[in-house]
Protein backbone atom coordinates (compact mmCIF):
# COMPACT_ATOMS: atom_id res chain seq x y z
CA UNK A 1 0.00 0.00 0.00
CA UNK A 2 1.11 3.40 -1.07
CA UNK A 3 0.15 5.56 1.89
CA UNK A 4 0.79 9.04 0.81
CA UNK A 5 -1.73 8.13 -2.57
CA UNK A 6 -4.39 7.00 -0.13
CA UNK A 7 -4.04 9.88 1.78
CA UNK A 8 -4.11 11.93 -1.32
CA UNK A 9 -7.08 10.38 -2.05
CA UNK A 10 -9.17 10.44 1.38
CA UNK A 11 -8.32 14.36 1.11
CA UNK A 12 -9.85 14.41 -2.98
CA UNK A 13 -13.19 12.49 -1.65
CA UNK A 14 -13.93 14.19 1.21
CA UNK A 15 -13.51 17.90 -1.02
CA UNK A 16 -15.64 16.27 -3.66
CA UNK A 17 -18.33 15.55 -0.98
CA UNK A 18 -18.06 18.96 0.04
CA UNK A 19 -16.76 18.05 3.69
CA UNK A 20 -13.90 20.20 5.92
CA UNK A 21 -11.97 17.78 7.88
CA UNK A 22 -13.99 18.27 10.30
CA UNK A 23 -17.41 17.83 8.97
CA UNK A 24 -15.40 13.73 7.79
CA UNK A 25 -14.62 13.43 11.28
CA UNK A 26 -18.11 13.90 12.60
CA UNK A 27 -19.69 11.96 10.21
CA UNK A 28 -17.14 8.71 10.63
CA UNK A 29 -17.14 9.11 14.13
CA UNK A 30 -12.87 9.58 13.85
CA UNK A 31 -11.36 12.18 15.19
CA UNK A 32 -10.31 15.51 13.41
CA UNK A 33 -6.48 14.67 14.68
CA UNK A 34 -7.34 11.27 12.96
CA UNK A 35 -8.34 12.88 9.91
CA UNK A 36 -5.28 15.00 9.89
CA UNK A 37 -3.18 12.57 10.42
CA UNK A 38 -4.96 10.29 7.92
CA UNK A 39 -4.56 12.98 5.24
CA UNK A 40 -0.89 14.02 5.99
CA UNK A 41 -0.12 9.90 5.71
CA UNK A 42 1.24 9.59 8.74
CA UNK A 43 -1.04 6.44 8.84
CA UNK A 44 0.51 3.12 7.17
CA UNK A 45 -2.54 0.57 7.54
CA UNK A 46 -6.14 1.10 7.94
CA UNK A 47 -8.27 -1.27 9.95
CA UNK A 48 -11.35 -2.63 8.35
CA UNK A 49 -13.93 -0.64 11.18
CA UNK A 50 -11.61 2.55 10.14
CA UNK A 51 -12.12 2.28 6.16
CA UNK A 52 -16.48 1.15 7.36
CA UNK A 53 -16.25 4.53 9.00
CA UNK A 54 -14.64 6.35 6.47
CA UNK A 55 -17.15 5.06 3.83
CA UNK A 56 -19.88 6.28 6.13
CA UNK A 57 -19.10 9.71 6.58
CA UNK A 58 -18.02 10.23 2.64
CA UNK A 59 -21.84 8.57 2.12
CA UNK A 60 -19.84 5.83 -0.06
CA UNK A 61 -20.31 2.02 0.41
CA UNK A 62 -17.02 0.35 1.79
CA UNK A 63 -16.85 -1.54 -1.89
CA UNK A 64 -16.73 1.81 -3.46
CA UNK A 65 -14.35 3.67 -0.61
CA UNK A 66 -11.92 0.22 -1.59
CA UNK A 67 -12.02 0.43 -5.59
CA UNK A 68 -11.58 4.34 -5.47
CA UNK A 69 -8.39 3.96 -2.85
CA UNK A 70 -7.23 1.19 -5.56
CA UNK A 71 -7.79 -1.55 -2.99
CA UNK A 72 -9.53 -3.48 -5.30
CA UNK A 73 -11.24 -3.19 -9.42
CA UNK A 74 -13.18 -5.64 -10.79
CA UNK A 75 -10.21 -7.84 -11.46
CA UNK A 76 -9.11 -8.20 -8.27
CA UNK A 77 -12.61 -9.08 -6.35
CA UNK A 78 -11.36 -12.65 -5.50
CA UNK A 79 -8.23 -10.78 -3.49
CA UNK A 80 -9.95 -8.35 -1.41
CA UNK A 81 -10.51 -10.80 1.21
CA UNK A 82 -7.01 -11.65 1.38
CA UNK A 83 -6.07 -8.38 1.80
CA UNK A 84 -8.63 -6.86 3.67
CA UNK A 85 -7.09 -9.88 6.30
CA UNK A 86 -3.30 -8.99 5.56
CA UNK A 87 -4.70 -5.77 6.72
CA UNK A 88 -6.59 -6.63 9.59
CA UNK A 89 -3.06 -8.00 10.41
CA UNK A 90 -0.83 -5.42 10.64
CA UNK A 91 -3.38 -2.82 11.62
CA UNK A 92 -3.05 -5.57 14.80
CA UNK A 93 0.68 -5.17 15.26
CA UNK A 94 1.99 -7.91 12.53
CA UNK A 95 4.39 -6.49 9.76
CA UNK A 96 4.00 -6.64 6.62
CA UNK A 97 6.07 -9.14 5.73
CA UNK A 98 4.42 -11.11 8.76
CA UNK A 99 1.14 -10.61 7.17
CA UNK A 100 2.41 -11.97 4.28
CA UNK A 101 3.49 -15.03 5.43
CA UNK A 102 0.41 -15.94 7.42
CA UNK A 103 -1.31 -15.62 4.55
CA UNK A 104 0.68 -17.83 2.38
CA UNK A 105 0.28 -20.35 4.93
CA UNK A 106 -3.61 -19.68 5.01
CA UNK A 107 -3.05 -20.55 1.51
CA UNK A 108 -1.54 -23.66 1.39
CA UNK A 109 -3.75 -24.57 4.02
CA UNK A 110 -6.52 -23.67 1.87
CA UNK A 111 -4.66 -26.05 -0.85
CA UNK A 112 -4.37 -28.63 1.12
CA UNK A 113 -7.94 -28.55 2.02
CA UNK A 114 -9.43 -28.29 -1.64
CA UNK A 115 -7.28 -31.70 -2.71
CA UNK A 116 -9.55 -33.69 0.28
Amino acid sequence: MQNISISKKIKELREQAGLSPRDLATRSGLSPAYISKLESGEYETFSLKTLKQLSEGLKLTLKTLLESLGFINNDQKQNLGEEMIACSFRSNGYTAKEADKIMEYAKFIKGQTDKK
